[in-house]
Formats: structure tokens, sequence, C-alpha cells
């Protein structure tokens, strides 16, 4: 009984898959293994002591961890900045690269490369 059943489900799903019906499809196989269930990951407080599980708990620490993140403040050492080689500005770098170089930038990138020559009219200095 239990076999006929997966063998009509089975010819089901590959007649949705013949005939391109993909929300068919996909339907039928949702009926197979059930609904998709939400886990929800746990995030401990900022101390390490609490373990949030709760739906609204969880966003809250993560607001809270990014404005202490991204609110701290980083002094730093006029000393140390005046240390610093102060390098010319490269001004041809304001300009809109041209259509061959978008080009020429992602025909090197599909292939997993990047061409060096696609930046050579630019005359920056290496």
């Amino acid at each position: 009984m239990e076999n006929d059943w997966w063998i009509k489900k089975a010819s089901e799903i590959q007649h949705h898959a013949d005939t391109n019906n993909s929300h068919a499809f996909y339907d039928a196989i949702k009926s197979i293994y059930g609904p998709q269930r939400k886990n929800i990951t746990p995030v401990r407080s900022a101390d390490g002591a609490t373990l949030y599980k709760d739906k609204q708990q969880i966003p809250d620490r993560w607001v809270e961890h990014f404005n202490t993140l991204l609110n701290t403040s980083h002094p730093t050492q006029t000393d140390i900045l005046s240390d610093l080689p102060c390098l010319p500005l490269v001004n041809l770098l304001d300009f809109l690269p041209s259509f061959s170089e978008v080009r020429i930038g992602r025909a090197s990138v599909a292939f997993g490369r990047l061409k060096s020559r696609v930046f050579q009219n630019r005359n920056l200095p290496r």
C-alpha cells in the first residue's frame, strides 16, 4: 500500500518536471517532506550569561551588538598620523571607466583573472 503511494507520487513529480510545472513540482515535493521548519538560532547576551531564544529578543540583541561595535570611540594619536607619508592625489581615479574598460574587466573576471592592461591607458602611477 505504501509502496503504491510512493510510485504514484514519483510519477506525479516526474510529470510535473516533464511539463515544466515548477509550482506543482515543488508542491508535490513539499507534500513528501512536509512543511519547512523555521529554526531560530539563539544568541548570547553581551556578558555571555543569558541565551536569547525569543524572536523579539534576538534582533534586539543584534541592535545592541552593532550599536556597541559601531558607536565606540577609537582615539587616534596625532603623532602617528604625522609620521605617515603624504602621497600625491591620483585625480584620474575620479573619472568613470570607459565602456571598453568595463567590458574587458568583466570578461577578465569571468575567466577568473584580472588583466592589468585594462587600466594601462589611464597612466596611473605604479
